[in-house]
């Protein structure tokens, strides 16, 4: 309504634009979240019935983000907003397009973060495209990076780094924590993951993807304690693991 009384070219109709899209993409990922067992949050709206729906729901989101950016290409808010829906596309896509959405993902996170150094959202996407590219096993990089042109250049030491860059710009956001904790837990640094995700639980839910990320951080705060009371190897030299930069 605020889009069509104010023009999508206003400040207002802008705003309402980029804020419609997101929801789109939220309640499509609900269907992901529900899917994966992950759970969801009763005080939205029901997800979507099924994956196929939540998906045509991101599309839309796309969609109008790619709308606003045309409108307003300097604004780096446009531009997360298509590394965040086509990031949600890129998990059900065929391996072509995951490798084309994947490639846009970074660019514009790239080029949100060149327009405002200080966006800790810019931060969190940039940490997120490392986290998933360097999560890729080694063979299929390979393959990405020779049959489909992809780019493989994503680390777990950048991921931190800009995990930590956006908590120290916005301490109170739940998600850049977690996800900070997340990629301590993947290279193991199992006590750095931990106090992530207890900082995680001390802050306020601010929209959905918060109370999704708090259900999965109780969840991996679980892991965590079953594999502290795990006996220590024995007579064998443990395992080290990279230590990377905070």
């Amino acid at each position: 309504q605020l889009v069509t009384k104010h023009g999508k070219e206003s400040d207002i109709g802008f705003e309402a634009l980029c804020k419609e899209a997101k929801q789109y993409s939220d309640m499509g990922w609900q269907a992901f979240s529900a899917d994966s067992n992950f759970g969801v949050w009763e005080q939205a709206k029901p997800p979507p019935g099924s994956i196929k729906e939540g998906i045509k729901l991101i599309d839309r989101s796309a969609r109008m983000s790619e709308e606003a950016l045309a409108l307003r290409p300097l604004d780096p808010g446009s531009r997360l907003s298509i590394s965040l829906s086509y990031g949600r596309l890129a998990i059900y896509s065929d391996t072509n397009t995951k490798v084309q959405l994947c490639n846009r993902i970074h660019k514009e996170a790239d080029l949100a973060l060149s327009l405002d150094p200080q966006n800790d959202l810019a931060h969190h996407a940039l940490a997120r495209w490392n986290f998933e590219v360097a999560s890729i096993n080694t063979v299929i990089k390979i393959i990405v990076r020779h049959y489909y042109g992809g780019d493989i250049s994503g680390t777990f030491a950048e991921s931190i780094h800009h995990y930590n860059k956006a908590v120290e710009l916005a301490p109170h956001k739940l998600v850049h924590h977690f996800e900070l904790g997340k990629t301590y837990l993947k290279v193991g640094q199992r006590d750095l993951a931990d106090q992530c995700m207890r900082r995680a639980l001390a802050c306020e839910n601010e929209d959905i993807n918060d109370e999704l990320g708090r259900q999965h951080c109780v969840s991996l705060l679980k892991q965590i304690e079953r594999q502290k009371q795990r006996p220590r190897f024995l007579g064998k030299k443990q395992p080290t693991q990279e230590i990377l930069p905070e």
